[in-house]
């Protein structure tokens, strides 16, 4: 069964990656896994770009509870990624995270992702509402 994940028409955050020789698969390109630990690098630079570089905000942090990848073309060793990613269906206890990923100098997208997200308070170890911080740093970095 195919996914088909809808592209937002803006994004608020964008990254590089390059390929590297040990993130290739026996088929000489990047294997999903690696496309994935890519989108975590991304999230990681997100949350840091919008002013909260542990992944704490006010002592919760994010959680990933679900992703969906939609995988369109291969990505080889030395290949500049290009990553744009955009938060969107903000809810009050969970919000998603679109990415695309594509080659930089082709601009061929090579995948298509969302994440499913919450944050939990380490103390209680429960799910809570998105704090009024990170609502603010969304807002302050899409204006």
């Amino acid at each position: 069964m195919s996914v088909d994940i809808a592209l937002p028409e803006n994004y608020i955050f964008s990254t590089d990656i390059t390929v590297y020789i040990n993130d290739l698969a026996g088929g000489l390109h990047v294997g999903n896994h690696v496309l994935i630990s890519y989108l975590n690098e991304a999230q990681m630079r997100l949350i840091s770009a919008l002013g909260f570089p542990t992944l704490l905000v006010n002592n919760c942090i994010t959680y990933n509870v679900d992703l969906t990848a939609q995988y369109r073309a291969e990505a080889r060793y030395g290949d500049p990624i290009f990553i744009q990613a955009a938060i969107c269906n903000l809810q009050e206890k969970g919000y998603d995270i679109i990415f695309r990923m594509s080659n930089k100098n082709t601009a061929k997208e090579i995948l298509r992702a969302k994440a499913g997200m919450v944050f939990v308070d380490q103390k209680m170890g429960k799910v809570v509402s998105i704090p009024d911080a990170f609502i603010k740093a969304i807002n302050n970095m899409a204006s």
